[in-house]
Formats: structure tokens, sequence, C-alpha cells
């Protein structure tokens, strides 16, 4: 099994402020594409330190959608292939 990881400006919440104020955003939607003859089998995602949980997704060809549930600052997501 092969594995490619999700982690662009998609997955990254500039709203911090000075004091360390997090406000997290909701519902982020991704698209992917990924390289001809990649299948996805599975996402699994993982905000704030926590277990990977793993997420639903549509292909559609190539192309890959999911939504984050929320994001914190910097959060993961990877794609079994």
């Amino acid at each position: 099994m092969s594995y490619s990881v999700v982690h662009n400006g998609a997955q990254v919440n500039y709203d911090v402020v000075l004091d360390g104020t997090i406000t997290p955003t909701e519902g982020v939607n991704v698209e992917v594409v990924l390289p001809e003859g990649a299948v996805a089998q599975k996402i699994h995602f993982r905000g704030q330190l926590a277990q990977m949980e793993s997420l639903d997704f549509e292909a559609e060809g190539q192309k890959l959608k999911f939504t984050l549930p929320q994001v914190n600052i910097y959060d993961l997501a990877v794609i079994d292939l």
C-alpha cells in the first residue's frame, strides 16, 4: 500500500492572534487530483494531535473531494492508495 500526504494551504489556518487564540475553521472542502492509475482506498485526517479518523470522500475519475471537519493550525490528511 502506498500513501499520499495532503499538507497544503487548504489545511493551514492563519486565524491565530498574537495572544495565541485560535479560531478553528469549520468544514474545509478539499479537492485532490491523483496521478493517473492511482486509486484512493481510504482518507484519514488528524487534527489537534488526536487519533487519525476516517473521512468519507467522493471520487470522480482521478479527482477526490472530501471535507475536513475542523482545521486548527496545521492538520494532516493521508490518502491510502
